[in-house]
Formats: C-alpha cells, sequence, structure tokens
C-alpha cells in the first residue's frame, strides 16, 4: 500500500510527458519550424527525414533553413514529419496523513 501511495506522489508531483504529433503536410510544417511556430529551442524532438530516418534529439538552435541538437544538424527541407514532447510539471499539491 505505501507503495502505491509513494508512486502515485510521485506522477501526481513530478509531472508528465505529452506527445504531441504536428499534422501539417511537409511544405507547411517547413514554415511553421522557420518561424518557431511548432518547435522551440529545448523541446526535445521526434522527426523523420524523407529518406525514413528518424531522429530523436533536443533542439539547441533554429535557424531559417535547419533545425540543430548536440549530434544532429538537419535541413528544414528533408523534415516530413515532427512530435514534440512537452513536460508538464505537477501542480497540485498532495496532502498525506
Amino acid at each position: 500500500m505505501k507503495l502505491l501511495v509513494i508512486i502515485s506522489m510521485f506522477l501526481i508531483l513530478g509531472g508528465f510527458t505529452t506527445v504531441n504529433p504536428v499534422e501539417l503536410t511537409p511544405e507547411q510544417l517547413h514554415g511553421k519550424i522557420s518561424t518557431g511556430d511548432v518547435v522551440k529551442v529545448g523541446q526535445s524532438v521526434k522527426i523523420v527525414a524523407s529518406d525514413g530516418t528518424h531522429h530523436k534529439f533536443k533542439v539547441t538552435e533554429i535557424t531559417d533553413t535547419n533545425i540543430i541538437g548536440k549530434y544532429v544538424d538537419m535541413p528544414i527541407k528533408d523534415i516530413v514529419a515532427l512530435e514534440t514532447q512537452e513536460f508538464i510539471g505537477g501542480k497540485t499539491n498532495l496532502l498525506v496523513e
């Protein structure tokens, strides 16, 4: 029972990560990435490139032509699908007697 309470507290106070698939055509997606509408520096992303490769990384920089992570420098024009991950921190206070 104590384990269940501890796990529940961790989940409530710790927060959750949500995955948000961006459902746009590749052309629309390219424009939204370049303007910073769908991806922000510091966000974690999953990207599918036009050659079918999958990349998962934390964004460190976005230029007019590329989205950049620690070990990834991908041309925006090569992106065909994108998911962003967002951490939603725990905002609920839990009182345990």
